[in-house]
């Protein structure tokens, strides 16, 4: 038998169900560079929770690695990773590759919140995210890119990025987005890029309740809390993106979040996500 290390760097194998009407670990596996935390204590809920962990602090030139993670009906977890996923050199031209493919069955509930992309100087890095989601279940799901970190302190020194995510709900593709970041090729901060902007995140929501009168009302809400380079918008089918082009790290955490912590009122009816990581107290108008 083939084991993953032989075709991975870093494999992880997270499935969840349920049992007396509680969401329990029904399998943990991982390999090579990628761990598991212990479960992680919330503050203000009970929800199963945990962080991945990539060994060395970030991913190194050439490496790939897998993320499987799978929700039996009725299950809930929340999932994020202990800190950003940094993107180390790659000087010999070997691309850093990023795996994750998910499956939710009926009336399960993900809530996938990873912290960031930082590709350092040189990096050259490929992301390939799958969701397969069954009729009936929720998804809320976060991802960024920073313009990266450079000895120097350049912005978008990295050689290129390259980050997919398509999401199927009841067998049909409700979003396929395909970020290609070439800093060799194009100024990124230019005007209908980054537009000056350090800092791109996205958060995508499918929930059978999302319709466009859903999406009028959270546009209206993040108008009047976030005040940066945000905007909502309706899917194909039961689903929504909120996007933010802001001027660092933890301003974009920051309205990212308060669109989960939107999410998680009117779909799930789930206090405000606290997932215990240090938190940048702000003193300027990003947010009001």
């Amino acid at each position: 038998m083939t084991m993953p290390t032989d075709e991975y760097d870093g494999y992880t194998n997270l499935a969840f169900t349920t049992k007396n009407n509680r969401t329990i670990v029904d399998e943990m596996y991982y390999e090579g560079q990628a761990r598991v935390s212990a479960r992680m204590p919330l503050n203000n809920e009970d929800t199963l929770c945990y962080f991945l962990i990539a060994m060395g602090g970030g991913l190194t030139e050439g490496e790939t690695y897998m993320t499987k993670i799978k929700l039996d009906p009725n299950s809930r977890v929340i999932l994020s990773t202990q800190a950003p996923t940094y993107i180390f050199k790659c000087e010999n031209h070997h691309t850093t590759t990023q795996y994750t493919d998910i499956k939710l069955a009926k009336n399960s509930i993900l809530e996938y919140v990873p912290d960031d992309v930082i590709p350092y100087r040189d990096a050259k890095y490929d992301q390939v995210n799958t969701v397969h989601m069954a009729k009936g279940s929720t998804l809320i799901y976060t991802d960024g890119v920073t313009a990266g970190w450079s000895p120097d302190g350049k912005l978008f020194q990295y050689t290129d990025v390259h980050m997919r995510l398509q999401i199927y709900y009841d067998g049909s593709l409700v979003y396929n987005d395909n970020l290609i970041l070439d800093p060799q090729m194009y100024e990124l901060a230019d005007l209908g890029l980054f537009e000056s902007s350090e800092n791109y995140t996205s958060l995508v929501a499918v929930d059978e309740r999302i319709d466009e009168d859903f999406v009028h009302a959270m546009q209206q809400a993040m108008q009047d809390k976030v005040h940066m380079n945000m905007g909502v918008s309706k899917l194909e089918g039961p689903a929504l993106v909120m996007r933010v082009l802001g001027p660092d790290l933890n301003h974009n955490k920051e309205a990212i979040l308060y669109g989960v912590n939107y999410l998680r009122d009117k779909l799930l009816a789930s206090p405000r996500l606290e997932l215990r990581k240090d938190a940048t107290t702000f003193q300027n108008n990003y947010l009001m």
